[in-house]
């Protein structure tokens, strides 16, 4: 018999119905107000809005068989047996978010579960997976983590999994108060200027696109560094990564390698964009960590003086 967990009540209340209500107030407060209503802009705002919060949102959920756990959080898609798990492993991100860290010898993948009941999540895990899954001990049988762990034990505890966004989220909200107020004003001005109802949703769909990067979370592990957001899952593992570059200022980071042949540069949004505090200080040296480790080329630009 099968166990579906899916979205609490809160998470619904406060990260769906109320964007949703603010999307609708704006839609209709100048029909309202003045008798305008604009096609465009109204449409835009509901694309807007079922994209980045209601597919996700409905798309949330854990199932269980006595066989597998599966589903769709924090945008991964997942499938694990529970025999090939190795590792069992509930941790507590930023803001004390926990996310379950589920492995096997080939793969790992972090789960957020601040929005389901991580606690019935997390007994049901443990009643489900081996005991030695459970250990101290157990990430020392994903090859990554043995391999640290011949060097120095207390590297594996220290490199363990870690994820936090990518951009701190005041920018994010920042991004979309702006995105609202020029969608807002090319409503308002829809009927009576054209030239400008056009620059007002031009500049409102050219915020849209920071919005996915600022919604993004970064993990990092000894096998691999991902970005995850509603366009779905990049996974770079390490065995793909030749250089590691924290450009000037700490406002990118560059993964530079080698891919099917070609070689590639991935650009993510560097420390000085992350969430201030213990979890950046870690992962930055967990980044060098890692790169010591496997001989990864790793350098911090400096500004010239």
């Amino acid at each position: 018999m099968s166990r579906v967990f899916r979205p609490r009540f809160m998470f619904w209340l406060l990260e769906v119905l109320l964007p949703c209500v603010l999307v609708g107030a704006i839609i209709i407060g100048p029909y309202v107000t003045e008798g305008k209503f604009a096609w465009v802009p109204t449409l835009y705002l509901v694309l807007l809005c079922f994209l980045l919060v209601l597919v996700p949102a409905l798309r949330t959920r854990v199932v269980a068989t006595s066989w597998s756990i599966s589903g769709y959080v924090g945008f991964h898609t997942f499938q694990l047996k529970w025999p090939t798990i190795v590792v069992a492993d509930l941790r507590a991100g930023s803001s004390s978010k926990p996310y379950l860290i589920l492995a096997t010898a080939q793969e790992l993948v972090q789960i957020p579960l601040s929005t389901l009941n991580a606690q019935a999540i997390w007994e049901l895990v443990q009643a489900r997976v081996r005991p030695e899954a459970l250990e101290k001990k157990a990430y020392q049988r994903v090859p990554a983590y043995e391999r640290l762990a011949e060097q120095n034990a207390d590297w594996v505890e220290f490199a363990k999994p870690r994820r936090m966004r990518e951009v701190h989220p005041l920018i994010g909200i920042l991004v979309g108060m702006s995105v609202a107020l020029f969608t807002l004003a090319a409503v308002e001005v829809w009927a009576s200027s054209p030239w400008l109802r056009w620059v007002g949703m031009g500049i409102a769909m050219a915020e849209f696109v920071p919005i996915i990067p600022i919604m993004s979370m970064i993990e990092v592990d000894a096998v691999a560094i991902s970005r995850a957001n509603s366009l779905g899952v990049l996974r770079i593992p390490w065995d793909e990564v030749e250089q590691v570059i924290i450009t000037t200022g700490d406002n990118g980071l560059n993964l530079c390698g080698e891919t099917h042949g070609k070689k590639t540069v991935r650009a993510l949004f560097g420390p000085a964009w992350w969430w201030p505090g213990k979890e950046r200080t870690a992962v930055i040296a967990m980044l060098e960590l890692i790169c010591r480790h496997r001989g990864i080329d790793f350098q911090v630009e400096r500004e010239r003086k």
